[in-house]
């Protein structure tokens, strides 16, 4: 555990927490709870392969969740069709990784997954396989990453096929490989940091010859995007303070992200954290700790849009000392809670520091400047109607007469106006 600040559990038990009590893991579900749009798309998907002649069922992480009593987002199906027979068979398709077996079927509003049953070749980037070639259902299933992973279901009959021990896996809170850990790793290292995710989510063990494989290969070779898209999912879920200390416990957090260490602070801070906050929110506590300049850098080299990379960058520099900010100049401090990011802001600080006496004081200065919707009293053009000309002169006027009102020196405009004849003239 040389990156992580815990030191009493095991390496392979989820950061925090016991285990959350496993289900009672069904091989049997109600077909007529299978609603909603989603399953409809699914179902409507799936009915019409079947009438086509082929087998069809939906697969994976839908299957999971339903046994789990979870939300179920999204429904992805495996045929034995392969992607030019979809095509033919559904009007409106995409193409998003034909190469792999895998198409898009436009169902109503709904998207759906569909992926021709496949075997894996070898990988030589760790990424992606060099080859594919079509399988069968059991081929396709062992080429899966973990077996909660890799249940199969007919929506028709809600009868549940588990070919590798899913379903005992989830009976028993476990997160285990589908064959080798190390293979099944070294194929597409992304699995390992899913692995960690789905063990933090579910408060699920992971099975020790898996964490064996796990700590085992590096991230090497997996792009700074699909990195980042992992962290958020995993700062997006349940308990993200114990993906972060299992990341540590892992020895990948130094290849991951620019900390150092798992902190007791930084796991406290974040497990503050609650689904449907910001997802900047846990971004900006996740590493609140690491060093200010490492964590800029890292932050410049990451594929993120503009406006969140500044937005992150923006509460790193005004959430990290509630004191700095109080003492700043009232002016100062209002154009700060001005910003557009100041809820954001407010929402962060009793996240990082908890509450206290000064963090509720800095809450409810952003709630009432929010409020209040300053609007200056002074304009260019008043300025230049006193007779000022445009330039340097004129703007530093401006920013003064401004950081007046903001200072509650004017009880309003006539007072403003008188103060800026002043300025002008002088």
């Amino acid at each position: 555990m040389a990156e992580s600040a815990r030191e009493s559990a095991p390496a392979s038990e989820p950061a925090q927490s016991n285990r959350e009590q496993a289900p009672s893991a069904r091989n049997q579900i109600d077909p007529a709870s299978l609603t909603g749009p989603v399953w409809t798309a699914a179902r409507a998907v799936i009915a019409h392969l079947r009438s086509a002649g082929h087998e069809a069922q939906a697969v994976g992480g839908a299957v999971r969740d339903l046994v789990l009593g979870r939300p179920v987002h999204d429904v992805d199906v495996a045929t034995d069709a392969v992607p030019d027979r979809v095509e033919a068979l559904f009007p409106r398709t995409v193409a998003v990784g034909k190469a792999f077996g895998v198409v898009i079927v436009l169902q109503g509003d709904q998207a759906v997954e569909v992926a021709t049953y496949r075997a894996d070749g070898p990988s030589s980037d760790g990424r992606r396989p060099d080859a594919v070639r079509f399988g069968d259902v059991v081929e396709d299933v062992r080429r899966r990453d973990l077996t909660i992973n890799a249940l199969l279901m007919d929506p028709e009959t809600g009868r549940i096929s588990d070919l590798v021990g899913g379903l005992a896996d989830l009976r028993a809170g476990l997160v285990r490989t589908v064959g080798d850990p190390l293979a099944r790793f070294s194929e597409d290292r992304l699995r390992l940091l899913r692995a960690l995710r789905f063990a933090a989510h579910l408060g699920f063990t992971i099975e020790p010859q898996t964490w064996t494989g796990l700590v085992a290969v590096p991230l090497t070779g997996l792009s700074a995007e699909r990195i980042i898209q992992e962290w958020d999912k995993a700062l997006a879920g349940p308990h993200p303070e114990r993906w972060l200390a299992l990341l540590g416990d892992s020895g990948r957090l130094t290849e991951a992200l620019p900390l150092r260490q798992a902190s007791a602070a930084t796991l406290a801070r974040l497990a503050r954290i609650r689904p449907g906050d910001h997802p900047d929110l846990a971004a900006a506590v996740c590493l609140s700790d690491a060093d200010p300049a490492e964590r800029q850098g890292w932050l410049e080299r990451q594929p993120l849009a503009k406006d969140r990379a500044r937005r992150l960058a923006w509460l790193w520099d005004n959430a990290s000392d509630p004191e700095r900010l109080i003492a700043l100049p009232i002016p100062a401090r209002r154009r700060l809670f001005q910003q557009n990011d100041a809820t954001l802001l407010a929402d962060l600080l009793v996240r990082w520091h908890g509450p206290s006496a000064a963090v509720q004081n800095l809450i409810d200065q952003i709630g009432a400047e929010r409020q209040a919707a300053f609007t200056t009293w002074i304009t260019a053009s008043d300025l230049l109607g006193l007779g000022m000309t445009p330039g340097p002169a004129l703007g530093r006027t401006l920013r003064s007469l401004e950081d007046r009102q903001l200072s509650g020196e004017f009880p309003d405009r006539v007072a403003a106006l008188a103060a800026a004849r002043v300025m002008a003239a002088g």
